[in-house]
């Protein structure tokens, strides 16, 4: 029985992973506790908030700034967009709970995908996290309708 219920939580597991990513949107992995992004050219990432939580994505600080150059709320289970150019991107995690906030893993409560074939407005000139905190299916008509071009397979 014990055997059973593993095979079947590993199973149902295999399946949530499996419906985690639009389609055509290859995952990204996350392997310590911020998130560093680098990009060859622009690219348009798809950021998934798959804790109980709320999680605000906070850019780090440059050395001669006093404030972040973004920060992001993504709802348990929402969905947020940034798009990266050629500079490398550093954020962190911030776990909101009511009445209490801490600085988590960005791999215990981020999946991030990229779209290796997005077209990406002219207009965006550096990093911009557009728009945050919506749906998939939501979120995917949206930037299309900004002028992004995501090509699902």
């Amino acid at each position: 029985m014990r055997y059973l219920f593993v095979i079947l939580m590993f199973y149902v597991t295999s399946l949530m992973a499996e419906e985690m990513y639009p389609a055509g949107c290859e995952p990204l992995v996350i392997n310590s506790e911020n998130v560093v992004l680098a990009a060859n050219k622009y690219s348009l990432l798809m950021i998934h908030n798959i804790s109980s939580h709320d999680v605000w994505a906070i850019q780090q600080l440059k050395a001669d700034s006093v404030k972040p150059i973004f920060t992001g709320k993504i709802s348990s289970g929402k969905w947020s967009t940034l798009v990266v150019n050629k500079k490398a991107v550093k954020f962190y995690c911030i776990e909101s709970k009511p009445g209490h906030e801490q600085q988590v893993s960005c791999m215990e409560v981020l999946a991030i995908c990229q779209w290796p074939h997005a077209k990406i407005p002219k207009k965006i000139k550096d990093i911009s996290l557009v728009p945050e905190d919506m749906e998939i299916l939501q979120l995917i008509a949206y930037i299309e309708r900004q002028g992004f071009k995501v090509l699902q397979s």
